[in-house]
């Protein structure tokens, strides 16, 4: 894979799944100091803009439809979108 999330990190695996296959689904970051937390986002940031990771956007709102925002994040079923809700400026 080349790049990687810093040590600090804690993989969560697809179940069936796990380092050798590199079906990385998210990490947890515990007790990591500021820098830590840095490189981390830096990191995740640099992966971002290679293509390397993906996010799933399941709705944009404008700033004026923040509380619509917030009736979708507290949905349940098919109402809820699968991914980010993202509120743009």
């Amino acid at each position: 894979m080349g790049d990687a999330i810093p040590a600090m990190t804690t993989a969560a695996y697809i179940t069936g799944y796990g380092p050798a296959e590199a079906i990385r689904v998210g990490f947890v970051i515990s007790k990591a100091s500021t820098a830590d937390l840095a490189a981390a986002a830096a990191t995740i940031n640099t992966l971002l803009a290679r293509g390397r990771l993906r996010t799933r956007i399941g709705a944009t709102l404008p700033l004026t439809g923040a509380a619509e925002a917030h009736r979708l994040q507290e949905a349940t079923g098919p109402a809820r979108p699968r991914g980010r809700i993202v509120v743009l400026p």
